[in-house]
């Protein structure tokens, strides 16, 4: 009968060994999996967060816009539904015309709407400006029985995305 010779290994150490096991990579590359796949959530929110300021932002401009045209005259000061507004964006941009009684009765309260022409599901941008003006008629008799040149021009204004 033969023997066998036993060769005597001697066992190194766990802390000296400088290699991972396969756990521990599997580990980290569970973790590192994990926290890529949190990351790319937290950055489709912020880029779609981003993109509604941005909207946001530009009902804004627009609302400012319209008011500034009624004003001056650009526009006709009367109500208006659903205008589109002129514009180079992807998406098309309407506003609205509100013309209301102010509690005096020389002033009239205008409220501007602009939003994004998209259905619902898709949550447009809507913003709503508010200033309270003496209309044009109004003013002109105002000053003639005030016998001053220059008239109130609604210098009091209120806005924000809902009233």
């Amino acid at each position: 009968m033969r023997t066998r010779k036993r060769h005597h290994c001697k066992s190194i150490p766990r802390e000296a060994s400088a290699a991972f096991t396969l756990l521990e990579v599997i580990l980290a590359l569970a973790i590192l999996g994990g926290a890529v796949a949190v990351l790319g959530e937290i950055m489709s929110l912020a880029d779609e967060r981003g993109s509604r300021a941005a909207a946001e932002a530009k009902a804004q401009i627009h609302a400012q816009t319209v008011m500034d045209q009624l004003l001056s005259g650009a526009l006709e000061l009367a109500d208006a539904q659903q205008e589109e507004i002129p514009s180079t964006d992807d998406v098309r941009w309407v506003y609205s015309v509100t013309l209301l009684a102010g509690d005096v009765p020389e002033v009239q309260q205008v409220l501007v709407t602009v939003e994004q022409d998209l259905e619902d599901e898709f949550r447009p941008a809507k913003f709503q400006l508010v200033q309270w003006i003496v209309p044009p008629t109004e003013a002109s008799s105002l000053d003639s029985q005030e016998g001053s040149t220059t008239g109130f021009d609604g210098a009091v204004s209120s806005s924000g995305a809902s009233l």
